[in-house]
């Protein structure tokens, strides 16, 4: 494996946790929101 497809594979992971992190926040997110509006309702 030489340089260029470590550098690849580290940012091929990095954007995969990115992703997973954002689709999380995003989840937890509209959870709270639809929460908040079932209160008020």
């Amino acid at each position: 494996m030489g340089a260029g497809d470590a550098v690849f594979w580290l940012v091929d992971r990095a954007t995969h946790e990115l992703a997973l992190f954002a689709a999380v926040g995003i989840l937890i997110g509209g959870a709270d929101e639809l929460l908040i509006d079932l209160i008020w309702v």
